[in-house]
């Protein structure tokens, strides 16, 4: 993950997001762990519902006034924030 923080310079930075339900959740771990222990099939269940959903991000991003930059969902799990800030 990369950010800038200083003004007028480009951002972006990653990071994983959270799942809509429990059902969701438990299907996104069969798919991507579901051959892992136990622990860590547990510890990335809790992460995902744990995590923000896209539409609490960008409500953040914007009570900050850092809605000039943009916010997009790149896989079932995972965004990306990026733009410039003046």
């Amino acid at each position: 993950m990369e950010s800038d923080s200083r003004v007028g310079r480009s951002r972006r930075c990653g990071s994983c997001y959270g799942a809509r339900s429990l059902i969701e959740a438990e299907q996104i771990v069969e798919k991507y762990a579901g051959k892992e222990p136990e622990v860590l099939r547990d510890d990335f269940l809790n992460s995902l519902l744990a995590a923000y959903r896209p539409t609490e991000i960008m409500e953040q991003l914007v009570s900050v006034n850092m809605d000039p930059l943009h916010m997009e969902v790149v896989t079932d799990r995972h965004f990306i924030v990026f733009g410039s800030m003046s």
